[in-house]
């Protein structure tokens, strides 16, 4: 039986106007991220050469793969390096790789949740200035203290723009933070870029800009979000965003998500349950299984933001 018509009422446009910071997305499960100890002693070479493997081994490649740039793998390991909390935390999550038992759940659940505060935060380092001593971020927090200007860095740097803006949209989708216009469109791309690309994140920027308890904006997201789809082209990274869209802009929609959409009502792809209930099982089954590090940790982002903005 299909779904009734979901009409937008005073409920749904309350549910579709809430916001979170990101940092609410790092309890995973209800797990909180553990401290990182404070030491004085530095991080010794050895586990730095073990940090860099990490990086280039797992996050770089997923990060610039999620984002469809190439920064993170180029010029990434050069700011990491150089930012002493950051390569903290990365020594500590390597040291709980090492001793946390594979049997002990609420130790396994708690590194997870150090991992998704660890990714995040490395994604953020093309958001800041090259410093010699340390590194100072430029902006901090959600999508509202957008990266417009790109002042510390040559504006032809066409992967770091494509890092900064595209992560603005992903903190955008994961937070229900909108942003002021779609960031996509302030990046000028070579006539070499693949033209489904393009249109897929400046179709997923249109969406980050919309306003979901504004009626004509939210045609516009559902436009934007149609079009989204089309151009998927069997990618991990935009499948797992355009699901994250359903979920979010869908989700509101029925007082009862997330908890209670456990089932399709029917096979038809353009009713909102059953598109709802696929884009949540996806993400779940990514979360678990994606191909890489990076892509599932944004899944379990993804999830931990369900409720909050419920």
């Amino acid at each position: 039986m299909r779904d009734p018509i979901v009409v937008y009422d005073l409920l749904t446009f309350a549910r579709a106007a809430r916001r979170i910071n990101i940092e609410d997305t790092f309890t995973l499960y209800g797990f909180p991220c553990p401290p990182v100890p404070k030491s004085e002693a530095l991080v010794s070479s050895s586990t730095i050469n073990e940090i860099q493997i990490l990086y280039d081994k797992d996050y770089a490649p997923g990060m610039d793969r999620f984002l469809e740039c190439t920064w993170y793998t180029t010029q990434g390991w050069a700011r990491l390096v150089k930012d002493t909390q950051l390569v903290e935390m990365f020594a500590y999550l390597i040291e709980r790789f090492k001793t946390v038992p594979s049997d002990d759940y609420n130790g396994m659940q708690t590194t997870r949740s150090l991992e998704a505060k660890l990714l995040w935060n490395t994604f953020c380092l093309c958001r800041t200035s090259p410093e010699a001593n340390g590194i100072k971020a430029e902006t901090e927090g959600t999508a509202q203290n957008e990266v417009n200007s790109d002042t510390s860095v040559s504006t032809d740097d066409q992967s770091l723009k494509e890092a900064q803006k595209r992560l603005n949209i992903l903190e955008s989708i994961l937070t229900a933070q909108p942003t002021e216009g779609n960031l996509a469109l302030q990046i000028n791309y070579p006539p070499s870029k693949s033209q489904y690309e393009v249109e897929f994140w400046r179709n997923a920027g249109q969406f980050a800009a919309g306003r979901p308890d504004d009626p004509a904006s939210v045609r516009d997201m559902d436009a934007a979000l149609a079009a989204c789809r089309g151009t998927l082209g069997m990618l991990e990274n935009r499948d797992v965003l355009y699901s994250m869209m359903v979920a979010r802009h869908v989700g509101a929609r029925f007082p009862d998500w997330p908890d209670g959409v456990t089932q399709a009502y029917n096979n038809d792809d353009g009713d909102d349950r059953t598109k709802l209930f696929v884009a949540k099982r996806f993400i779940e089954d990514e979360a678990g299984r994606g191909m890489t590090q990076v892509c599932q940790r944004l899944c379990d982002m993804s999830i931990a933001s369900w409720k909050l903005l419920q």
